[in-house]
């Protein structure tokens, strides 16, 4: 979630220190990679936890001599979420299209579908997800007609849907003419 998150204790100065999760196993703030901070202020020590995630919730225990004091963190899931909207796409025969899509949090179960049917990595789609799992890509290549239809991303409940339409390649000259004026009617006698 990229949060932190620090639970608070008091303690004695001077005495032997020790925080533990879930029983007795001691955290081992010097190995975790920045994951545990303990910070001192005065009498009080902060167990300060960076980005926090469900697996951090628990029991979390500080021992000071023969003393033992505990806390409970509860970490809220964050919710789903499309991070922006599919757009409609129109390309020109034998072009790729390309939609994409950004969730809120990493999932496993995300689909393409094309007009409802499930999509699959082949020769005409290219399916990719980016390195941290939050950037959903569908290409379609050698766009043709028959790809006219709607394509959505769908995790679980939540569903973004945008239509692609293909023009055929004929139609972007016929389109550029069909904007020209219509040629001047010229009167002309034939004298004989």
């Amino acid at each position: 979630m990229g949060t932190s998150g620090s639970l608070l204790l008091k303690s004695f100065i001077g005495s032997s220190t020790c925080f533990t999760r879930q029983g007795n196993e001691p955290l081992r703030i010097q190995y975790s990679l920045g994951k545990y901070d303990v910070k001192q202020m005065g009498t009080k020590y902060m167990l300060v936890i960076t980005n926090v995630n469900t697996n951090d919730a628990g029991i979390y225990s500080l021992s000071v001599g023969d003393k033992r004091m505990r806390a409970e963190l509860t970490v809220l899931d964050e919710p789903l979420k499309f991070l922006g909207e599919m757009k409609p796409m129109k390309v020109t025969e034998r072009q790729t299209a390309v939609f994409e899509i950004r969730l809120s949090k990493k999932v496993p179960n995300f689909v393409w579908k094309f007009n409802g049917k499930e999509l699959k990595r082949d020769e005409k789609y290219e399916i990719t997800v980016s390195e941290d799992g939050l950037t959903h890509t569908l290409k379609i290549k050698d766009a043709r007609l028959c790809d006219t239809g709607e394509f959505s991303a769908e995790v679980g409940d939540l569903v973004q849907k945008a239509q692609l339409t293909i023009d055929q390649e004929g139609d972007q000259l016929a389109d550029s003419l069909g904007t020209a004026a219509p040629p001047k009617a010229v009167d002309t006698a034939f004298k004989g």
